[in-house]
């Protein structure tokens, strides 16, 4: 419920303090159907001498949602001022008026433990000192009534008013102006016409071709200015600063003859008070040396070439003479570059140096250039640039990056590949001898890679990335390794009895050739085999109870020896029937039979049939040049129907 105090005595109960009689009211703020938290608030009047006035927050309070009011949190419990702590509204008058505060009343309500005082302060001293006395209200949460006696002076220009809290009595509480009836903060003063000023001052005057600034006398009520050697005065046109509100004959920016002195009328802003000036021009009896027009680079410019051309270009035509021009480094102030006069290109207005040998990338450089180096035409010297920060450039921000974004061997990315990881090992089944394929891609695409690629296995291969810096290098490298060979050097057949344990072939047909033999033994991968016929020294030619097979694992070291065991006194149809040769074999093979052999199939260890040959005839020549190293089975199926199967192995 809003509640508005108006009892003098309840006023005084509530600590309210009224120290003097109220103007006029000038500028009101009336909260009632706000939130509470919005961020600012606008007047809902002024004068019409004045415009409209915002009230905001600092930045030491926080909004907090109460109805009707312009309601904060976090006030300080400190008993004097706090700095950032307050409510702001600034009062602005219209041009050509002004304005007085006699009074500001204030409707307000806190929570059990938001402040208690309060003061005002302007932006008349930059808040420095407090405007009025202290308010300290009653510890209550009713809406209360406070009054703060200003008496500021009159005003032309805009004052701020902070209005601060403190003494809070904690941080969590509450306060704002607002919940009352009407108006919430009533600025009560008066408000008029600025009288017109009878200031006739010139305050400034210039001339694009003057040598230094304007003296001006106000007494005298004179000005004199110097043009530059050789400048014609017949027709200058000079921008004229004047008293607020003033106006001058001639205008300024008008184009005049300063042959002579000129005199120039300047009204004040009543319009009724008139002052002469005489302007006065004087040209310089002192010939100017060659002044810069522009630099190439220009002054402070970054990613500029290191091999750049340095050019000066003057306001006139110029001739070299003797000195040097310096390049120093920045971060040390070594001079790095010495360039002679005799070595500068001069061409009408514009010299130009060009660098012995180029500069450090990612540097800064500044250049000095010696009095007298150039002059213009009648001999008077160019002044030079004598300080570090007249010419200053940055040569190019070059990377320095090296690294790789991706590396692939045939085509796959190297598993964990980082581009900070700089060396890898992939590994392959052993005797591996095709050469893998490395390709890469550059982080920086302007960095620049060499690689050197294996030409044997095992290996490495390597690619050395140089950034563009041309400084930074990173090497890279694959190392290509074979597994453990096999040592694994037992064998199998699917037509013989093989005992690993005993080392013994057995239920060997006794008319088995040596090329069927061999066709029916299998070893193990990437393992070979021999047989002998006595002690491992005579190869055999024939198969015979006591031979031995010897099969050499894939180390090349592991052996295993098997003694072969005929049968004697049987023959199977199969073995008389039919034998296979060479086996293992490189490119074709040869099948025979005692009878006519309809059909040879050759499929792979999953069943997948890689060659069909209709034969017809007791004799076979396959060829297998298509197909993979490996190993196969060979059916043969003969024109009475019953088939054979036979393991062979293609190197």
């Amino acid at each position: 419920m809003r509640k508005f105090l108006l009892n003098a005595q309840i006023l005084l109960l509530f600590g309210t303090l009224i120290c003097s009689n109220t103007a006029a009211q000038i500028v009101t703020f009336d909260f009632a159907g706000k939130p509470g938290n919005q961020v600012s608030d606008t007047s809902n009047y002024n004068d019409a001498k004045l415009t409209k006035s915002i009230i905001t927050r600092s930045s030491g309070v926080i909004a907090g949602a109460n109805q009707d009011r312009f309601n904060s949190t976090s006030w300080e419990t400190a008993t004097t001022v706090v700095d950032n702590d307050y409510l702001e509204f600034t009062i602005t008058p219209a041009p050509r008026k002004k304005f007085t505060i006699g009074s500001i009343v204030l409707q307000h309500q806190r929570s059990a433990t938001g402040p208690k005082t309060f003061v005002i302060r302007t932006s008349l001293d930059a808040f420095a000192a407090n405007a009025c006395a202290e308010v300290t209200i009653a510890d209550v949460t009713t809406t209360q009534t406070s009054t703060f006696t200003l008496n500021l002076p009159s005003q032309n220009q805009p004052i701020t008013i902070r209005l601060y809290g403190y003494n809070s009595e904690g941080s969590a509480g509450t306060w704002g102006p607002g919940d009352g009836t009407g108006n919430d903060i009533v600025v009560n003063g008066t408000t008029e016409v600025d009288a017109f000023s009878t200031e006739t001052d010139i305050t400034s005057f210039s001339i694009p071709q003057q040598t230094g600034p304007a003296t001006i006398s106000p007494t005298n009520h004179t000005v004199s200015v110097e043009v530059g050697y050789g400048t014609p005065v017949t027709a200058l046109v000079p921008t004229i600063g004047l008293s607020d509100g003033a106006t001058i004959s001639p205008a300024s920016n008008v184009s005049r003859d300063f042959t002579l002195p000129v005199t120039y009328n300047v009204t004040a802003e009543d319009g009724t008070t008139v002052q002469p000036w005489t302007v006065t021009v004087t040209v310089s009896a002192v010939e100017p040396g060659p002044t810069i027009a522009t630099l190439t680079p220009a002054n402070k410019t970054v990613d500029i070439a290191t091999n750049t051309t340095l050019s000066i270009t003057f306001n006139t035509d110029i001739q070299k003479k003797s000195g040097f021009l310096r390049i120093f480094k920045a971060a040390n102030d070594q001079e790095v570059v010495t360039v002679g006069a005799a070595n500068i290109s001069v061409t009408g207005k514009v010299a130009e140096v060009s660098l012995p040998s180029p500069l450090e990338v990612s540097y800064s450089y500044y250049i000095k250039v010696d009095k007298g180096v150039f002059s213009n035409q009648n001999n008077v010297d160019f002044e030079g640039i004598t300080n570090d920060i007249a010419w200053q450039f940055t040569t190019k921000q070059v990377s320095s990056n090296a690294t790789l974004s991706d590396l692939k061997v045939d085509g796959t990315t190297v598993t964990g590949f980082s581009p900070a990881t700089l060396e890898y090992t992939i590994s392959y089944p052993y005797g591996t001898s095709s050469i893998p394929d490395v390709t890469y891609t550059l982080s920086d695409a302007n960095a620049s890679a060499t690689s050197t690629d294996p030409t044997e296995m095992p290996n490495y291969a390597t690619v050395e990335v140089t950034a563009p810096d041309e400084v930074t290098k990173l090497t890279y490298k694959v190392n290509f390794a074979w597994d453990a060979a096999s040592n694994n050097a037992s064998v199998t057949s699917s037509i013989y009895s093989v005992n690993e344990v005993d080392g013994t072939i057995t239920n060997v047909p006794a008319n088995t050739t040596i090329e069927a033999f061999r066709s029916n033994l299998t070893p193990a991968p990437n393992a070979t085999f021999e047989v002998y016929s006595n002690a491992r020294t005579a190869i055999a030619t024939d198969i015979q109870t006591g031979y031995k097979v010897v099969v050499t694992a894939q180390d090349g070291s592991t052996k295993k020896s098997y003694t072969i065991t005929l049968l004697t006194g049987i023959d199977t149809q199969e073995s008389i029937l039919v034998n296979a040769y060479p086996n293992p074999f490189t490119s074709d093979f040869t099948i025979t039979a005692g009878k006519v052999i309809h059909s040879v199939s050759l499929s792979n260890l999953l069943g997948q049939k890689m060659i069909e040959q209709i034969v017809d005839q007791s004799k076979a020549n396959i060829s297998s040049s298509d197909i993979q190293f490996g190993v196969y089975i060979v059916t043969i199926i003969l024109d009475d129907g019953t088939s054979t199967k036979l393991r062979m192995v293609k190197r």
